[in-house]
């Protein structure tokens, strides 16, 4: 994966459920339907650019190959498809994101009346 801004990585990860928490660095932790996951990975305040080792470093945070990552950062793999791969692979608990979505979609069902 070539390097790519750290704005443009951000901006990525946020359209993704990522929140960013401003620490000695900014960190970016993945919420899945609202709820807190511990899926976590960070960029240098300052950094302009996100270097081949440091995509590498945070694929691998976020339970990604490399080219998995390269696709959520180009934005075809949506969040839901990345709650998937993550449940698939044993890091979320599928029941727990069941039943967090279930919990979503009443409250939003409830807003509308």
């Amino acid at each position: 994966m070539k390097p790519r801004k750290a704005q443009s990585v951000a901006s990525s990860l946020k359209r993704k459920g990522f929140r960013p928490q401003e620490r000695d660095h900014t960190f970016y932790r993945f919420f899945a339907y609202g709820r807190r996951t511990p899926i976590l990975t960070k960029i240098s305040h300052g950094a302009s650019e996100c270097s081949r080792s440091l995509l590498s470093q945070m694929a691998k945070q976020l339970h990604l190959s490399s080219d998995e990552f390269a696709r959520m950062l180009n934005c075809p793999m949506k969040s839901e498809e990345y709650v998937r791969l993550l449940c698939e692979r044993g890091i979320l608990d599928p029941e727990e994101i069941l039943q967090t979505a279930i919990h979503e979609v009443a409250s939003t069902q409830e807003e509308d009346h």
